[in-house]
């Protein structure tokens, strides 16, 4: 008798939001978690404390606040910031991150989205190591968000995170300073092989770019179907309409498909 595949858990969806009405509209049409974001524009920035406070007060009224450990996490990049970002001392002053990362946390974010490159361009070992120690210090979640993918070597870079203290990263499948390759017939496969190394070193992979409904199967589907049922495995996505407004029911829809998606074949 052939033993069936184990049904994999529904990845957690996070969902980025710009204002305090995006987290209730996130919320209530059934994110498990959000990621505080100052801006849709230029990639996003740093949130203001008081936004990441009444989000955080709201959540924890919500099924949110036990259905995932880290419910609310805030965007630490300064606003004006390029892509891809870089540690110079005129754009990027390590004390000013930490100072505004301090503050989010007070305000009651659970963790820190991040990540930076050096002249080299690889992820700064500086920057991430003070700031995952910075959330260790409040017990929140440190997440390296796709600057990774800008790296020469993203593989290289994921294994050097887990002894930084970093416990979870955005993941694409593309560079987000080529647009272009977003459609590329193989980004599924080059998430997966990325995701893959992520859950090897016991990070959480946080898939994003662009998911929606209709290309879950397309772009998720090797990691859904690929990697173990013990893999912890999150998608974040901005679930906005095509006039960059958050669509409660693109973020419905989305939860739906990743039910389904779950499911082995």
């Amino acid at each position: 008798m052939t033993t069936p595949p184990p049904h994999r858990p529904v990845p957690p969806l996070e969902v980025a939001v710009y204002t305090v009405r995006d987290a209730h509209v996130a919320l209530t049409a059934g994110a498990h978690r959000v990621e505080c974001n100052g801006s849709p524009a230029a990639h996003g920035c740093t949130p203001s404390p008081a936004m990441v406070a009444t989000t955080a007060a709201a959540v924890a009224l919500g099924p949110s606040a036990q259905s995932v450990r880290f419910p609310v996490v805030a965007l630490l990049r300064p606003a004006g910031e390029p892509w891809p970002p870089h540690t110079t001392a005129d754009v990027r002053p390590l004390d000013e991150l930490v100072q505004q990362g301090r503050r989010l946390l007070a305000a009651g974010a659970r963790g820190l989205v991040f990540g930076s490159l050096d002249s080299h361009r690889r992820l700064d070992e500086r920057h991430t190591r003070t700031l995952a120690d910075l959330c260790a210090e409040y017990d929140a979640e440190a997440t390296v968000h796709r600057a990774i993918e800008e790296c020469d070597d993203p593989a290289a870079e994921l294994c050097r995170l887990p002894q930084w203290g970093v416990r979870r990263v955005l993941l694409a499948g593309f560079p987000l300073s080529q647009l272009h390759l977003a459609h590329a017939p193989d980004r599924a496969t080059q998430l997966l092989e990325l995701a893959s190394l992520a859950a090897e070193l016991r990070l959480i992979p946080a898939l994003c770019g662009g998911i929606r409904a209709a290309n879950v199967r397309h772009i998720l589907g090797p990691c859904l179907n690929s990697l173990p049922a013990t893999a912890r495995i999150e998608v974040h996505s901005a679930c906005t309409d095509a006039g960059g407004r958050l669509d409660a029911a693109a973020i419905t829809a989305l939860l739906n498909e990743l039910q389904r998606s779950a499911v082995p074949d």
